[in-house]
């Protein structure tokens, strides 16, 4: 097989789907009223494959490395989900004596903003009058449904890629240019 890019030697990895706006797998027809899916097999259409990725054939952890799992949004949510089948997976083999080591090490589980976590309430929250004129720019654009990868759509494929590049180069300088390409192409 092809030598893994030395950035793959890195306890951190960014797994989960995007945003949508990919070609992934898809269901066969697509309604918002009707869905094909169940509530678990919807999930499992998100961790199925992300399972694969971490234990099948050409798997990105070798057996018993540990891994840090962090989740934001729905990634939190489908983080947590994982988690749990894992240590269903792992009490089931223990109970039957089954070998547990084809199950990733689950080491951390963080979750960063996790869909079905209560948002702060009013009185612990900074009002925006008091923020900088800078970041109440950035919160109204949050609140929006803006964010930096729209930024990213906006200018195009090529102007994109390259402010994608430098910003990683600029946040993690640690990373070499192939590690960077990597992460700015996805």
């Amino acid at each position: 097989g092809s030598a893994r890019p030395s950035c793959w030697e890195s306890p951190v990895r960014s797994i989960f789907s995007g945003f949508g706006h990919s070609s992934g797998n898809s269901p066969s027809r697509f309604s918002l009223c009707n869905s094909i899916y169940t509530p678990s097999r919807a999930v499992d259409f998100f961790l199925d494959p992300f399972d694969r990725l971490l234990t099948g054939q050409g798997a990105l952890f070798r057996k018993g490395e540990p891994l840090w799992l962090v989740g934001h949004s729905l990634g939190g949510y489908l983080a947590a989900r994982y988690a749990m089948r894992i240590n269903r997976r792992q009490q089931s083999a223990t109970s039957s004596r089954e070998d547990t080591t084809t199950s990733p090490n689950l080491e951390k589980l963080i979750l960063a903003s996790p869909v079905g976590f209560q948002p702060l309430s009013p009185e612990d929250r900074i009002p925006s009058s008091s923020l900088p004129t800078a970041l109440r720019l950035v919160d109204a654009l949050w609140n929006a449904n803006f964010t930096p990868q729209s930024i990213v759509r906006i200018m195009g494929s090529s102007r994109g890629r390259q402010a994608a590049k430098r910003a990683l180069r600029g946040r993690i300088p640690h990373l070499n240019s192939q590690c960077s390409d990597l992460l700015a192409e996805y």
